[in-house]
Formats: structure tokens, C-alpha cells, sequence
């Protein structure tokens, strides 16, 4: 049996959660959120504009890093995913997500 699809929330919230532990490269963010380096690279360009991720040079190159904008969001996608999933029984990642 195939896993479903994640929709962008739940990767938008991925991508959030992952840059919120201390900050995260691109390739960390391709390989822990399971995506493509030309979907990481368009979701980072989207949240940047909206002030949810920053980036900065340094060592060991471009890591991006989650703001305070997108940490209350991230807070917000995990009690809305939680919310939409009370049907379901309670799922593993969006409770995740709220942390």
C-alpha cells in the first residue's frame, strides 16, 4: 500500500520544523524532508518572502534558519493539522509539528 501524498502544509511545516533545530543546510533540509533539491529551493524562496526562514553565509555554507514568524506558524500548522485529523486518530507528525 502506497503512503499518501503530504500536502504543502505538512512540508511547508517539515521544512519549518527541520530549520527551527538549530538551523539546517539545503541538502540537510532535501534529504530530512525527503524532497528534491528544485521543491526545497521553491518552498525556501516562498517562506522566505513571507519572513517565516532566513538564510546566512557561513561555515559549512548557506543554513537556513527558521524566524519567530515561522516558529508561531509552525506552532499554527500543527494544532491545524491536529484539528483536521480528528477523524483519524491522532497522527504522529502533526503533534510533532505543535512542539
Amino acid at each position: 500500500m502506497q503512503k499518501p501524498r503530504r500536502s504543502q502544509l505538512e512540508i511547508v511545516a517539515e521544512l519549518l520544523r527541520i530549520a527551527s533545530q538549530g538551523g539546517a543546510t539545503k541538502t540537510a533540509l532535501v534529504y530530512k524532508a525527503n524532497l528534491n533539491f528544485k521543491l526545497v529551493q521553491r518552498y525556501l524562496d516562498y517562506l522566505e518572502s513571507k519572513g517565516m526562514i532566513v538564510h546566512s553565509d557561513g561555515e559549512p555554507g548557506i543554513v537556513y534558519y527558521s524566524t519567530e514568524k515561522g516558529r508561531e506558524a509552525l506552532r499554527t500548522i500543527g494544532r491545524t493539522l491536529d484539528f483536521m485529523s480528528w477523524n483519524k486518530g491522532p497522527r504522529k507528525a502533526a503533534t510533532a509539528y505543535a512542539s
